[in-house]
């Protein structure tokens, strides 16, 4: 019901891999035990909290939607959970791990990265839906920051492939202060930028 309220088809689906996690305490933990991994491995992992106390241990990601968050290379390396009720934080992510250092990845760079190099330019957004209905769309050459805070290693990863970034952040106070601040660190690392004006309060998944 939420992917249909969102406009997420069935190919968006399968080619970002979404998954759901249950509104469950132990769903993940009960299964993954039962192939076999530890408590211990799955929380270094990031997949399931400690309780305080020393009480056991619970699911990270309950009843959400899951992006897996990948690599260039494809690799799978931390997950998104985006609440689909009205659980706060709206969205969580894995916590920072050996694997998963958020500000060195760009979500959906292994999907865009063949038409960043052909285009020679890359649009960067704030979300996941966002990076996802540009792709549904036929605008494959994007992807998300995964917040307003673009790093130094991100710029530096997306220069790799193109020489010329589009920052098509939300239009909120958040959004143009941090695309302002994300254009001066482009330059600084010798790339070219440029910024979207989107329509007044509206979300780059709103306006497509």
């Amino acid at each position: 019901e939420y992917l249909a309220q969102r406009g997420i088809n069935q190919d968006s689906i399968i080619k970002f891999r979404l998954g759901y996690a249950p509104q469950s305490w132990n769903a993940l933990l009960n299964y993954l035990t039962r192939q076999g991994f530890s408590p211990a491995e799955l929380e270094r992992n990031g997949l399931v909290v400690a309780r305080s106390g020393g009480g056991g241990y619970y699911d990270r990601f309950r009843h959400r939607l899951i992006f897996p968050i990948s690599d260039h290379t494809g690799q799978v390396v931390g997950f998104g959970g985006r609440a689909i009720g009205q659980d706060n934080p709206k969205y969580l992510n894995s916590p920072e791990n050996r694997f998963f250092d958020k500000g060195k990845i760009l979500f959906g760079l292994h999907l865009a990265r063949q038409s960043i190099q052909t285009q020679q330019q890359a649009v960067i957004v704030e979300g996941y839906v966002d990076a996802l209905m540009c792709h549904q769309h036929g605008i494959n050459n994007v992807v998300a920051s995964m917040g307003t805070a673009l790093t130094v290693s991100q710029i530096q990863l997306i220069l790799r492939y193109a020489p010329e970034v589009i920052l098509a952040y939300d239009t909120d106070t958040a959004g143009q202060v941090a695309a302002l601040r994300a254009s001066g660190l482009i330059r600084s690392l010798g790339g070219r930028v440029r910024i979207v004006s989107q329509i007044e309060d509206k979300d780059p998944d709103e306006i497509i």
